[in-house]
């Protein structure tokens, strides 16, 4: 547990530390920032949370294998903003049936250019 309170701390994350300049108004509706991997999930999830309270701010990513263990999160009044990477499947068409959706959509040639060299420098550190 001492590493989940670690990576929530302010201390340790820059945009926490930012996040906590600004005052912030608290959402009043769900938000889930959805896109396929190397999309710029991460960019996007960073500025807005320059808007939004890191207290509603669900830390971690919600994907559909880890739905069933995030599901309490999602389902709870305490946070409002979620991100991930999520399929509509008629599962997920029902636990997020009550937010409002960003859907973060890539050019394909970028997506696979990206993604190509992603896996190149995998491999590349891989091999040292």
């Amino acid at each position: 547990m001492a590493a989940d309170q670690e990576r929530q701390s302010p201390a340790v994350d820059p945009v926490a530390a930012a996040n906590e300049r600004f005052q912030c108004p608290p959402l009043q509706s769900r938000i889930f920032l959805n896109s396929v991997p190397k999309c710029g999930t991460v960019l996007l999830k960073n500025i807005l949370l320059m808007f939004i309270p890191w207290a509603q701010h669900y830390r971690w990513f919600i994907t559909e294998s880890k739905c069933p263990e995030r599901l309490s999160a999602m389902k709870g009044d305490r946070y409002k903003f979620f991100v991930g990477h999520m399929n509509h499947t008629p599962v997920t068409s029902e636990i997020l049936k009550n937010f409002k959706h960003i859907l973060i959509i890539r050019d394909p040639y970028a997506h696979v250019l990206s993604s190509r060299i992603s896996t190149l420098v995998s491999i590349l550190l891989t091999i040292g």
